[in-house]
């Protein structure tokens, strides 16, 4: 991790691994919407309706793989 002296001899990070994967995860995941559906998220052809519809179905999917990881952890751990 590249870091900079601060005056009471901490360092500073100058960068976040954990946003550094992040942006990875981004960059990735848009290659592959750009590959599977032929278009980027520039596309014009959706309503914010539309946008917003699938934001929603989205989290609730998250909301699934959520519910299910915890029903595997409190098995586990009982």
């Amino acid at each position: 991790m590249n870091t900079t002296a601060r005056p009471d001899t901490q360092e500073t990070p100058t960068r976040d691994s954990v946003v550094d994967a992040v942006r990875a995860d981004l960059l990735q995941r848009s290659q592959f919407g750009i590959a599977k559906y032929g278009t980027a998220l520039d596309r014009t052809d959706l309503t914010l309706r539309d946008w917003l519809q699938h934001a929603y179905e989205e989290c609730l999917d998250q909301a699934n793989y959520l519910k299910r990881s915890i029903i595997e952890l409190d098995r586990t751990l009982s």
